[in-house]
């Protein structure tokens, strides 16, 4: 059994036992299978943002997995982003994009009158403030036996130059995988969880890391 906690101010891992100053509330696991990595069976993705009078949007993606894909969705503590195959990728960001028009939100990057020019945020880093990404949607990673995890924009928005803030200039982490890939959890999802491995229950817990830790 082991753990990893890694949300930006520093990385940990614990090995033989849960460090619960690192995480707060609730655990919840999924199962995982023995596939040469940590594979999950991811099975949908809740897209949720609100409109400008505060009215929740919610779409739920169903998670899709290629014929040629053996090994599904992974957690990869060495990839340093959120790879999704094309077809998950694809509708991810059309959600969010029409999430966006619906909302009138005119958000930063995604459906405002500069995303129309050079600061897209599917072609390249954008220039968006913190106060900005705030109307960004979650993203709730939903896993068989009822395990969830929340990815917010300042998960997914990874600021310019190795996660250092470099004036307001942020990349998607969430990148799309070659044709009949595999999906692949790696540092835009860790980082919003306390992830536990538990091998000897083959089973990966869950829970909200602590960021007070950090202080």
């Amino acid at each position: 059994m082991f753990f990893f906690y890694n949300i930006g101010c520093l990385g940990w891992l614990t090995i033989g036992e849960i460090d619960e100053k690192l995480a707060k509330g609730n655990i919840y696991y999924t199962p995982y299978a023995e596939t040469g990595f940590y594979s999950v069976n991811l099975i949908t993705i809740d897209v949720i943002s609100y409109t400008n009078t505060t009215q929740m949007q919610k779409d739920t993606i169903q998670v899709y997995r290629s014929s040629t894909d053996t090994i599904g969705p992974i957690l990869d503590t060495g990839s340093s982003g959120l790879y999704l195959d094309p077809t998950t990728y694809n509708a991810v960001t059309s959600t969010i994009i029409n999430q966006c028009f619906s909302s009138n939100g005119n958000w930063t990057g995604i459906c405002d009158s500069s995303s129309y020019s050079n600061n897209n945020w599917l072609k390249g880093c954008i220039q968006v403030s913190l106060e900005e990404l705030f109307y960004y949607p979650e993203l709730i990673f939903n896993f068989s036996g009822g395990a969830s995890v929340s990815v917010t924009p300042f998960h997914y928005m990874v600021p310019f130059g190795d996660y250092t803030i470099t004036e307001d200039l942020y990349c998607l982490g969430i990148l799309e995988g070659p044709s009949g890939s595999n999906i692949n959890l790696g540092d835009p999802f860790l980082r919003s969880t306390y992830t536990i491995f538990d091998l000897q229950n083959q089973r990966i817990g869950f829970a909200t890391p602590n960021p007070l830790y950090c202080s």
